[in-house]
């Protein structure tokens, strides 16, 4: 049994994902502050509980994931304020209001 265990997803996430629980906690922790922040459309690489840089193309972040982990785990996900609405209130973080 390890000492900090990855958290869980919430029901009805495929299991899939369970290998990424942690960096999809920490992508939805920082979603609300990266579209604050003007970021929406581009992709952010993360890894474990951090964010490891925003990149312009889905392709320039895995490209910079695949040469960061070499474990080839990590989270390269586009910055989308439909994620947010649809399934922030799972992992405690609310919709944002008037997003399309």
């Amino acid at each position: 049994m390890t000492a900090n265990p990855p958290p869980a997803l919430p029901p009805g996430f495929p299991p899939a994902l369970a290998d990424l629980a942690t960096e999809i906690h920490a992508y939805f922790r920082e979603l609300p502050r990266l579209l604050a922040e003007g970021e929406d459309g581009r992709f952010v690489v993360v890894k474990g509980d951090e964010l490891f840089g925003v990149w312009d193309t889905q392709l320039d972040a895995i490209q910079h994931g695949q040469s960061k982990f070499e474990d080839g785990r990590f989270l390269a996900q586009e910055i989308d304020p439909r994620l947010l609405d649809a399934f922030g209130s799972f992992f405690g973080v609310p919709a944002q209001s008037g997003a399309a």
